[in-house]
């Protein structure tokens, strides 16, 4: 359910803050001031299954767009498929995406350090390559 609260502060720009997280219920409030924005809900019996029983939808407060819920292992979630197409990608060209699709600012250090992550030589995938170049010139 953190992810799905994660998602929603960074569309909507607003913080929320966890006043109970665990691994039956869930609150959370905006932080933002006078925001009467509130959300209860629990896991179902199943624990796969969440009911919301209090939502209070309704924000009074102005948008953020240096939100903290925009941590780096979402940043990877959200471009991995761009980042692992064309390695040469550039920091300025995510933060302009995030900034034009997700109205959200993120530092770029953070952006750094979650570029980091794609820029991991695989040391057996290389040796697989080399192995099916030798095999192909080999016959």
């Amino acid at each position: 359910m953190r992810e799905i609260f994660r998602e929603y502060a960074i569309q909507q720009g607003v913080v929320l803050k966890r006043v109970k997280n665990d691994h039956v219920r869930h609150t959370y409030k905006c932080l933002g001031d006078g925001c009467p924005w509130s959300v209860h809900g629990s896991h179902m019996i199943d624990r796969i299954t969440i009911m919301i029983k209090t939502l209070v939808d309704e924000h009074e407060c102005h948008r953020v767009y240096t939100n903290k819920e925009a941590k780096v292992n979402w940043i990877d979630s959200m471009f991995e498929n761009p980042v692992k197409i064309n390695l040469s990608v550039s920091v300025k060209v995510i933060s302009d995406l995030l900034r034009e699709n997700y109205k959200v600012s993120v530092d770029i250090q953070r952006l750094y350090k979650g570029m980091r992550s794609y820029n991991v030589f695989d040391f057996n995938e290389a040796m697989d390559e080399v192995r099916a170049i030798n095999h192909t010139a080999k016959s």
